[in-house]
């Protein structure tokens, strides 16, 4: 097994972070503008739908908090809210759809989540990695 160098890696361009942003978003703009998902009825398909809302608003939230400092919490935070917002009312002129308050609240919990998380998440991996570099 290779150890890592010890240059540190270069993180990727602020550029590169934002066009991720913005694909995630334009990527979420589509699903959202298409009259029929496939979610199924009933249960289930609330179930696929809120599961639906949760892991794109944690991506975007996550993208976000990337694409930002780390000390702009608010900020990526009231990106998110705008964002999933506008989505909303994007969806209102979409025919089959609608806007659904309690679908802007989940993608607003899905996206303070992310953006809560990820710091921690990525500290917790820094120092699994140094701990295996330093080991024999």
């Amino acid at each position: 097994m290779e150890k890592e160098s010890a240059e540190p890696r270069k993180a990727p361009r602020p550029a590169l972070r934002w066009l991720l942003v913005l694909a995630w978003m334009g990527l979420i703009f589509y699903v959202s503008s298409r009259s029929q998902l496939p979610t199924g009825h009933g249960a289930l398909g609330e179930a696929v739908s809120f599961g639906g809302h949760l892991s794109e608003y944690a991506i975007l939230g996550g993208l976000l908090r990337w694409a930002l400092s780390a000390r702009a919490g608010l900020l990526t935070l009231a990106i998110a809210v705008l964002y999933a917002l506008s989505d909303e009312f994007h969806q209102s002129f979409v025919p089959g759809r609608n806007a659904s308050a309690l679908d802007f609240l989940v993608d607003i919990l899905a996206a303070s989540l992310a953006i809560a998380a990820l710091p921690r998440l990525l500290g917790a991996i820094r120092r699994s990695r140094r701990s295996l570099a330093r080991r024999p």
